[in-house]
């Protein structure tokens, strides 16, 4: 709640205390830093929370890749290469959204929100919760396809 009320220090302090308490869900934690830190434009930081979080589903060479792909351009090159990674390895009913916020993040909004509606109609849940809140899609809150969807789930627009 701390991050979609976006008070991302205090997010990150209570995501350090859940690591010891929680050490099973330690991907889980890394994806909420992830988030913190790219809404901070902390992007190293991001990355390598986001390759904490995917790292039980990552080979060497996958995590080499990405890491490239962030030296050589930076946030938006990672993207690129993560949503390739996305389309042939993760491509199942929930994970959708995951492909979506790539897409916002890359500026490809029709992709996004073909992504976002593929999500909703698998009936997944991450989605909702983004939509209401979640400082990284600001950018798109005024795209009439993204009240759209706020409709689609019973959200004010």
């Amino acid at each position: 709640m701390l991050y979609y009320s976006r008070r991302y220090d205090e997010s990150l302090v209570a995501r350090k205390r859940a690591s010891p308490i929680a050490p099973d869900k330690f991907g889980f934690v890394e994806g909420w830093n992830s988030k913190n830190y790219e809404v901070q434009n902390r992007y190293s930081e991001a990355l390598a929370a986001d390759l904490k979080d995917m790292a039980s589903e990552l080979s060497p060479q996958d995590i080499n890749t990405f890491r490239s792909a962030f030296a050589t351009g930076g946030w938006k090159a990672y993207q690129e290469s993560r949503v390739k990674f996305l389309l042939t390895h993760w491509v199942n009913e929930c994970r959708s959204h995951f492909l979506a916020m790539s897409y916002v993040r890359l500026g490809n909004l029709t992709e996004a929100f073909r992504w976002f509606n593929r999500d909703l109609d698998n009936h997944c849940g991450i989605t909702v919760f983004d939509l209401s809140a979640d400082t990284r899609l600001d950018k798109i809150r005024g795209d009439e396809r993204f009240r759209d969807l706020l409709r689609r789930v019973h959200l004010p627009h």
